[in-house]
C-alpha cells in the first residue's frame, strides 16, 4: 500500500514538472529609464544595474576566426545618454594639431541595432577588407589591431556639454585595449588600458570618460534579454528616418527570436514561428506604439496580436513572450508573460502524453543520484536520455537496452534546474530535475 501511494505521488510530481509552465513577470527601469535589467528566461532572474554611469563600452569577447573576429574589436557609445561620437578629418599622428572647426559636418558614428559586433567606433569598417575594423587595421606582424583615426566625443547636452578628443591606439593580442583621450587643447591627457581577461564571460567592459574609471556592469550569471533605453533609427509618418531614444528589449548573442504578428496571442504557436533571427533588436521597441509620433515619449499602446518565440542556440526549449502592459508615466514598468514550451515528439502528442503520465523521476530535488524509470515498459525498449543545463549545454547522457530504468550520477553538477530529454523507441519526452 505504501509503495502504491509513493508511486502515485512520484507520478503526480513528474507530471507537474513536465507540464508547460507559464508565468507573469515585470521589470522596472525607473523614471527616465536610469536602469538596465538583465533577464534570464529560464529562472526569471533579474539583475538591475545603472545605465547612466558609462560612456564607452569595449568588447571583452575573444575573436573566433575566421567568422567571428569583428566582435572582439567592437566599441559602443552610450548614445541614449547624450554621448555622441564624431569621426574627424585628423589622424592620431596629428594629435597636437586637432581642431574642431567644421565638426558639424563630421559624420556621426552610431551603434546600430542589428548586431553587438558592429558599433559606433567600427561602424565605417570596410567589409571587403578582412583586416579593416573601422577604428583600426590588423597588423600581421605585430598581431595587433592598430588605430590611426581620431574622434571627437561629445558628452552631455546644451551648455553642460563636454568635448574630448580620443584615439584608440591598439587592441594588443586580442587581450589589452589601449586608448588615449584629452581635452581638445591636449590638457588632462589620459592613456587607459583595459585587460579583457578581467571581464571573462562578459560582453563588454564599460568606461566613464569623466571619472576615468572602468565599470563591471554585466551580471555574472547567464542572461538572455536586456530591458534598456537605447538609440535606434525609426520612421514615423511625415518624418524622415532618423535616430530616436526608445525603451525596449535587446537579445543576447545566443538567442534566436521569431516575431509572429496578426495571430491572437493565446492561439499563436511555435508552428507560426517560421523566421528566427539573431538581430539583437528583433523584439526591440515597436511592440508598443504611440499615436503622437515623434519624439516617442508616449502615451504608448501595446501592438495587438504580437508574440515572440525565443530559442537559444542548440537548445530544445522554446520560450513564448507576450507583453501585457507598458507604462512610462509614472511607474516606468513593463509587464509580460513567459511560457516555457518543452519539446514535442515527432510521433504525436498522444504518445508523449501517455509516457509523461508514467515516467518516474526520483528523488527530485536530487543531490547525488537520480533515477528515471517507466515501470509499465516491458524492458525490451531502447532508452536514452541527456541532461541539459539552463544554457542549453548537454552535461550528461546515457543509453540502455533491456531495462526500464536509468540511473545517473549527479556528482560534480552545479546546483540548479536541468532538463532531462528522454527517448524511448523514438518517442521523446522532457522532464525537469532540480539539483541541490
Amino acid at each position: 500500500m505504501k509503495r502504491n501511494v509513493l508511486s502515485i505521488l512520484l507520478i503526480a510530481i513528474a507530471a507537474t514538472l513536465s507540464a508547460q509552465s507559464s508565468r507573469v513577470d515585470s521589470v522596472s527601469m525607473g523614471s527616465s529609464y536610469p536602469y538596465d535589467v538583465f533577464y534570464n528566461l529560464t529562472t526569471g532572474t533579474k539583475d538591475t544595474v545603472v545605465n547612466t554611469n558609462w560612456h564607452l563600452a569595449f568588447s571583452t569577447r575573444p575573436a573566433l576566426p575566421p567568422a567571428n573576429v569583428m566582435r572582439s574589436t567592437t566599441i559602443r557609445v552610450n548614445a541614449s545618454r547624450n554621448v555622441t561620437l564624431y569621426k574627424s578629418n585628423f589622424t592620431s599622428a596629428q594629435w597636437k594639431n586637432f581642431d574642431t572647426t567644421g565638426n558639424a559636418s563630421w559624420p556621426i558614428m552610431n551603434n546600430g541595432d542589428s548586431s553587438w559586433d558592429v558599433a559606433a567606433f567600427n561602424a565605417d569598417y570596410n567589409a571587403s577588407n578582412p583586416f579593416d575594423y573601422g577604428w583600426g587595421q590588423y597588423n600581421m606582424n605585430s598581431h595587433n589591431v592598430e588605430g590611426s583615426k581620431m574622434f571627437l566625443l561629445a558628452i552631455g547636452s546644451g551648455s553642460a556639454k563636454t568635448y574630448k578628443k580620443i584615439t584608440i591606439q591598439k587592441l594588443s593580442y586580442d587581450t589589452l585595449w589601449f586608448f588615449t583621450f584629452s581635452n581638445i587643447d591636449g590638457t588632462d591627457s589620459t592613456t587607459q588600458i583595459i585587460n579583457k581577461p578581467d571581464y571573462k564571460g562578459k560582453m563588454f567592459a564599460y568606461y566613464n570618460i569623466l571619472t576615468k574609471t572602468t565599470i563591471d556592469r554585466e551580471p555574472t550569471k547567464p542572461w538572455d534579454l536586456i530591458f534598456t533605453f537605447y538609440r535606434a533609427n525609426a520612421t514615423f509618418p511625415g518624418y524622415p528616418t532618423m535616430p530616436f531614444n526608445f525603451a525596449g528589449v535587446l537579445q543576447a548573442p545566443q538567442l534566436n527570436v521569431a516575431r509572429v504578428a496578426n495571430i491572437a496571442k493565446p492561439l499563436s504557436d511555435t508552428t507560426n514561428a517560421t523566421n528566427y533571427s539573431k538581430r539583437i533588436s528583433t523584439i526591440g521597441w515597436d511592440w508598443k506604439v504611440t499615436p503622437l509620433g515623434p519624439p516617442p515619449s508616449g502615451p504608448w499602446d501595446l501592438t495587438d496580436s504580437l508574440t515572440y518565440f525565443i530559442k537559444r542556440d542548440k537548445d530544445s526549449v522554446t520560450f513564448k513572450l507576450t507583453f501585457d502592459k507598458f507604462s512610462n508615466v509614472p511607474s516606468q514598468i513593463i509587464v509580460f508573460n513567459i511560457k516555457t514550451i518543452l519539446p514535442k515528439s515527432t510521433t504525436g502528442i498522444s504518445n508523449v502524453s501517455d509516457i509523461n503520465n508514467e515516467i518516474l523521476v526520483y528523488p527530485n530535488p536530487a543531490t547525488q543520484l537520480v533515477n528515471v524509470s517507466i515501470p509499465s515498459l516491458s524492458g525490451k525498449e531502447q532508452m536514452s536520455l541527456s541532461i541539459i543545463d539552463m544554457t542549453g549545454k548537454t552535461v550528461a547522457s546515457k543509453s540502455v537496452t533491456g531495462s526500464n530504468n536509468i540511473q545517473l550520477d549527479l556528482a560534480g553538477f552545479n546546483k540548479g534546474l536541468y532538463f532531462i530529454n528522454l527517448n524511448i523507441d523514438g518517442v521523446n519526452s522532457t522532464k525537469k530535475i532540480i539539483v541541490e
